[in-house]
């Protein structure tokens, strides 16, 4: 790979459209079997997780082999606490990668259990450090914190990169499933998985899992009979945040995030969590 200094990438761009009323607007299930068929059709080389993670570092790069990553997406934007990023893990469960998106509502084009191959040629990857995770975009950025980030593909591009194969998998199949919190969450890192016999603190109960008094997240903190806590998190976007925080043993299925080497878990969305 080869470092950048400015996001020029050569990636080449189609999307299938159908006249509606005067505008173009995407022919879902066109553009869906379109990349199946791109899928099937690659002839470079399917790359394993080590294997990406290995030549990727803290620096960006633009992607030069003919290589493509797959696994299955993970996340879903449609309960709001993920936004503008796909979580792709590998079947094996080895890793995680995530492809940043410019665009909302990718849920109803990429649904959780869904296999993707990711086309890595021409896009920018980098291991942001800070959230532990390898990431596939456009260029990059700053936060309005001052922090670098990768840059959007934008809504031309990612049909190009991110390609359905036609293929899904089932929550079980995809989530590892803990009976208790005292796994080591380094290893688990923006791992699907299902929480067993967790439960909130007595003393959070009943409130809304979103509070007015915290601009982005609320934390709450999940908690088991054997003592062991998860911070569990619910952004200001998200759609279910007047709902009440429940009572009782629980099976909560979701993500688990890092920032700055501590763990935070995410639904993604209210359905994740049952009640035992």
């Amino acid at each position: 790979m080869k470092k950048i200094l400015l996001a020029i990438l050569p990636i080449a761009l189609s999307v299938s459209c159908s006249k509606v009323s005067g505008f173009d607007t995407p022919d879902t299930a066109a553009l869906a079997a379109e990349q199946v068929a791109k899928a099937k059709a690659f002839s470079g080389r399917t790359i394993s997780y080590e294997a990406l993670r290995a030549k990727a570092t803290t620096s960006f790069a633009t992607y030069e082999e003919n290589d493509a990553f797959e696994g299955y997406v993970i996340s879903s934007d449609e309960g709001g606490n993920f936004y503008k990023k796909i979580y792709v893990q590998a079947a094996d469960k080895s890793g995680t990668i995530a492809v940043s998106i410019d665009k909302k509502g990718l849920y109803g084009e990429y649904p959780v259990g869904a296999k993707v191959q990711v086309r890595l040629k021409g896009t920018t990857v980098w291991y942001a450090s800070r959230y532990s995770l390898l990431e596939v975009g456009y260029g990059y950025g700053k936060t309005a914190g001052g922090n670098l980030k990768i840059g959007h593909l934008t809504p031309a591009m990612y049909p190009e990169v991110l390609l359905l194969t036609g293929e899904k998998a089932s929550i079980s199949q995809l989530a590892t499933t803990f009976a208790n919190l005292r796994f080591e969450a380094r290893t688990q890192a923006n791992k699907l998985l299902v929480l067993d016999g967790v439960y909130f603190k007595t003393e959070d109960v009943g409130k809304t899992f979103h509070t007015s008094d915290n601009q982005y997240n609320t934390t709450y903190t999940l908690t088991d009979k054997a003592g062991g806590t998860l911070p569990f998190l619910t952004s200001s976007y998200a759609a279910y945040i007047k709902d009440h925080v429940p009572a009782g043993r629980l099976r909560i299925t979701g993500v688990l995030t890092i920032y700055n080497n501590n763990p935070q878990f995410y639904i993604n969305d209210i359905k994740g969590i049952e009640k035992e």
